[in-house]
């Protein structure tokens, strides 16, 4: 209720405050300075912050409740303007507020206005204030009181209220006015400065009826009512500058709808494009998942012929080690015969030694031989190049080259028997050599010879 000038309004220490629909202001110093406060809010971020701020004000109730024809609990709607949440459907208020938008829903408790303050003491000196801030609860809230026996214990009763019917099954300005005008009531009621739509009205007491009314307080309402006549004249003003607000919105909603069309083709559009754009993502990663795929089976072969490989490396090692082990073994043993024959080789080559010398002496004699020899044998070797030479000089002719072949035939077996002879000549003087090393090594047995 801030802004709603309570100052000008209340006159005398409060007594006890009911604010029903209290947001998370609620009615600011009343609810410290009355003996007691009862704040009615449903929203429960609402109430939680209502408790922060009066939780230490000792009379002060925070009620976590809506207001109802009967108790129980009900869907609690929540709007993206906050004035317009209530458990009743929105009607009036979507055509005021063309943006409004249900935010979320939660389940609340619901008490009826007789049971809210059926055990408030409602009899003490100060001023009763009932304050209703829930514009489609105005008229049922002062039915129900007035029903029970309650309503004319308010000495100040403070609504707000719509020129339209907010929810299903609400009030508008016109009802309330109608209703306090069939009660005897007084209401005074002025645009909202925040919106117009939205009226503060001042329901007076029952003329005649009141026990507190004075001259004083007669005189302050006449003093309202010719405010509430200036009052109206600028609600006209203000009213004419809303419809024309209204005219360019609606002008400037067309432009925007037709804008908003625009845009939707290019949104179709753009939504086209992605979709072809994720068509070929998605055809780009099943290609991607396929290689990866193909890939992964290419490791995993490759893998197992390294393993393959490196078993079969492991095997060739072992074997390899197996054969050199062998060899090794072999080797060794092979060594140790050349040691046994590199002995034996020594003792025979001693023996031999022995021999050679002795044959050096028999081979220095044979070589005197073997010089007498090898002349004859150079003067053969000459007679048989010129054979050579003359079998190749005679091949012009078929007939002389059969001849000197034959001549060349016997030529050589000439030389076969010269060479027959050497060889005997070479065994005879190879023997008497022999012979002679004997006769030297054992002079005592020549006459065997």
């Amino acid at each position: 209720m801030s802004g709603w000038g309570l100052d000008a309004i209340i006159t005398g220490p409060p007594e006890v405050v009911v604010h029903i629909g209290a947001g998370e202001a609620g009615p600011g110093k009343l609810a410290e300075q009355a003996r007691s406060a009862i704040l009615v809010e449903p929203d429960p971020d609402r109430a939680e912050q209502l408790r922060v701020r009066y939780g230490g004000g000792p009379g002060v109730s925070i009620v976590e409740a809506a207001v109802a024809a009967q108790a129980g609990g009900a869907a609690f709607h929540r709007f993206s303007h906050p004035a317009m949440n209530s458990t009743r459907p929105p009607t009036g208020a979507r055509e005021l507020f063309r943006g409004l938008t249900r935010s979320d829903e939660a389940i609340v408790d619901c008490v009826t206005p007789a049971d809210l303050v059926s055990e408030t003491p409602l009899d003490g000196d100060g001023v009763n204030i009932l304050i209703i801030d829930a514009a489609s609860e105005v008229l049922l809230v002062l039915e129900a009181l007035q029903e029970a026996g309650r309503l004319e214990r308010f000495d100040q009763i403070i609504a707000r209220v719509s020129e339209v019917a907010l929810h299903e099954g609400g009030a508008d300005r016109a009802a309330v006015q109608d209703w306090a005008r069939a009660q005897g009531r007084m209401m005074l009621a002025v645009p909202g400065q925040s919106d117009p739509d939205l009226w503060r009205a001042w329901i007076g007491p029952v003329r005649g009826g009141q026990p507190h009314a004075s001259p004083a307080d007669a005189e302050r309402v006449r003093s309202l009512e010719r405010a509430l006549e200036s009052a109206r004249v600028a609600a006209d003003a203000a009213q004419q500058r809303q419809q024309e607000i209204r005219e360019r919105m609606a002008s400037d909603l067309q432009a925007a709808q037709s804008r908003a069309t625009a845009l939707e083709r290019e949104l179709a559009e753009a939504v086209a494009a992605r979709e072809t754009a994720q068509d070929r993502l998605h055809r780009a990663s099943e290609q991607i998942a396929q290689l990866e795929d193909m890939a992964a089976r290419a490791h995993d072969n490759a893998l197992k012929m390294f393993r393959e490989e490196q078993a079969e490396e492991r095997k060739r090692s072992e074997q390899l080690r197996q054969d050199l082990d062998s060899q090794r073994q072999k080797a060794q043993a092979r060594s140790l015969e050349l040691e046994r024959a590199v002995e034996e080789y020594d003792v025979r080559a001693r023996e031999l030694e022995e021999r050679v010398k002795a044959l050096e002496t028999a081979m220095r004699e044979s070589e005197e031989r073997e010089a007498a020899l090898k002349v004859e044998t150079g003067a053969a070797r000459e007679n048989l190049r010129l054979a050579l030479t003359g079998q190749r000089l005679a091949q012009a002719s078929l007939a002389e080259l059969q001849a000197r072949h034959a001549e060349l035939v016997e030529d050589r077996n000439a030389l076969d028997a010269l060479l027959r002879q050497v060889t005997d000549r070479l065994s005879n003087a190879a023997g008497y050599a022999a012979a002679a090393r004997l006769t030297e090594t054992h002079p005592g047995s020549a006459g065997e010879w």
